[in-house]
């Protein structure tokens, strides 16, 4: 049996990407006035709210309206080459791409709008989790895949997963509703008939982290979701309400861009043949280290605002994939020391090799004058010949002695 849904939110999908060319061109679309607005109020609300300058370094782009398909968690629309079949589409609805971007980093935040959404938003969030997104310029039917819409029009690739704001006017009567909002499931599962149980959902369901009295706010590691009682029919009104706990869900998603593509490239190194150089490392961190201009404690004038986007960010897990990033690039790092110890134990075999040669070699012309001195005087061969020997065999052996001294100390640094 369907489940009714009275709610018609305001959708906010934010989609985490990195530039794939340097020297990528993206075009603005011609002047739309709703989106004008959009753009204006969210760098109003940037200055009036970030006490860090990185929002003066935020470029954001109107990418044009798309059409924006909608299916059910079947997804028998789509066939085995991952194309969509468009006549099985369920619905479309216009959506708005809006980028931003950072350009000495190379990350942007891809802010896919729906306003108003009267398709069931849980349908379109289970379609962002399992990454079903597909676009279309508007009117034309021809429904491409979001990467594909990402690399062939403008050079990015996304990176990390993508996030939800859920806007509403009241919170779901149903408590399940709002659970499936924050799991980005499915509440009308074409599926299997189910109700969530997880203590961990329910208790997210009942944990409002508001910071002020006219709204209330849950989050989870994949949805906000948002209720202010002022929210109307009318999105460019709605803005006023909505477009703080926009900039705040944008900030945040470029500090999780930028671990996921730095983790990316670690993994991608761990798991390569190719030997990877301390030089490479170096790189990484320098990659790394252009994004710290988004991690500064205090990106808020304000306290409470500070606040709440502490409280996301803990429920979109940054902290935790922050600490993911640290111990995979340790393990890199270690596993760098461990090749080059490798290398060096070899090129030391090599160097023992060739010094036994040249000892050799610096002993021959000693045996060869003491024997032509023998002859020559008609002296015993013996006494010359041992002591050459001798001496060749204190080198040899100081040399050994020394060289595995040098090892030993090796290992135990390692």
């Amino acid at each position: 049996m369907k489940k009714e849904i009275k709610n018609h939110p305001d959708l906010y999908i934010f989609v985490s990407c990195t530039q794939l060319y340097t020297d990528a061109v993206i075009h603005e679309k011609p002047y739309n006035a709703l989106m004008a607005r959009y753009l204006s109020a969210l760098n109003d609300k940037a200055e009036y709210e970030c006490s860090n300058e990185v929002y003066k370094q935020l470029d954001r782009t109107f990418l044009g309206e798309y059409d924006f398909a909608c299916m059910d968690d079947t997804y028998e629309n789509i066939d085995k080459n991952g194309e969509l079949i468009s006549d099985k589409l369920c619905a479309s609805k216009e959506a708005y791409l809006v980028l931003t971007r950072h350009q000495s980093t190379g990350l942007s935040i891809l802010t896919i709008i729906i306003p108003q959404n009267s398709y069931d938003v849980t349908a379109i969030q289970d379609q962002v989790s399992t990454d079903h997104i597909y676009l279309s310029d508007i009117g034309e039917n021809k429904f491409e895949r979001l990467s594909t819409v990402l690399q062939e029009k403008y050079g990015l690739k996304k990176i990390g997963n993508s996030k939800c704001l859920v806007c509403l006017k009241n919170k779901p009567q149903s408590e399940q509703e709002l659970c499936a909002m924050l799991a980005s499931e499915s509440y009308n599962s074409t599926q299997m008939d189910y109700k969530i149980k997880s203590n961990q959902f329910l208790t997210m369901c009942n944990t409002n982290i508001a910071q002020y009295d006219f709204y209330e706010a849950y989050a989870s590691s994949s949805t906000v979701v948002y209720i202010v009682d002022k929210i109307s029919k009318v999105f460019k009104d709605n803005l006023e309400y909505e477009i703080a706990m926009v900039f705040i869900c944008e900030l945040i998603l470029f500090q999780n861009a930028a671990i996921a593509r730095a983790n990316d490239r670690i993994i991608k190194s761990l798991t390569s043949e190719v030997r990877i150089s301390l030089k490479y490392i170096e790189e990484l961190h320098v990659e790394f280290g252009k994004t710290i201009v988004f991690w500064n404690v205090n990106n808020f004038k304000y306290e409470l605002p500070q606040i709440l986007s502490d409280l996301i960010a803990e429920s979109f897990q940054t902290p935790k994939l922050l600490e993911g990033y640290r111990r995979n690039q340790e393990h890199l790092e270690h596993l760098i020391d461990l090749r080059n110890s490798q290398s060096s134990e070899r090129e030391g075999k090599v160097i023992n090799a060739i010094a036994i040669l040249l000892a050799v070699i610096q002993v021959i012309p000693l045996l060869i004058d003491a024997v032509h001195f023998t002859i020559n005087s008609g002296v015993n061969l013996v006494y010359p010949v041992s002591f050459s020997a001798m001496g060749f065999l204190v080198v040899l052996i100081l040399f050994i002695l020394a060289r595995k001294r040098k090892a030993k100390k090796s290992k135990h640094r390692l």
